[in-house]
């Protein structure tokens, strides 16, 4: 691999888009970070100018790593924070959550209960034969 261009290694649609990145690299003498996704794998890329000793960039080193693992997790951590607050926000019944006795999430129910706003289960619990028309 060594001495051989990245792209020997890359197919030419990204060759070609990653060309573009390489000279942005060595024209500007800054860093590129980012990340893609290819083969259902996801990858964090770092791009870094190389200096010669007139201080010119003629060199790029690229760094690549495979973060498929991580990224499934921080998607999953999100979509489960989606649907707790869903929960907490839409239950009919109070749903306080507390760490070492101080209030992290209060739900809509109790919020009601606390400002002095009937919710529909406690309207509907203090007038049972009245109905709503």
């Amino acid at each position: 691999m060594i001495g051989r261009s990245i792209h020997d290694f890359l197919p030419p649609d990204v060759s070609k888009e990653r060309n573009g990145w390489f000279d942005e690299v060595l024209t500007l003498h800054h860093s590129l970070d980012f990340q893609v996704s290819r083969l259902e794998r996801r990858y964090s890329n770092s791009l870094q100018s190389i200096l010669n000793s007139k201080g010119e960039a003629e060199k790029v080193a690229i760094f690549v790593r495979d973060i498929t693992q991580e990224h499934d997790a921080f998607e999953a951590l999100i979509e489960s924070e989606r649907k707790y607050r869903l929960l907490v926000n839409t239950a009919r019944i109070g749903i306080v959550v507390t760490l070492d006795w101080h209030l992290k999430s209060v739900g809509v129910a109790v919020m009601y209960f606390i400002i002095g706003i009937p919710s529909v289960t406690n309207t509907r619990r203090r007038n049972p034969d009245k109905r709503v028309k």
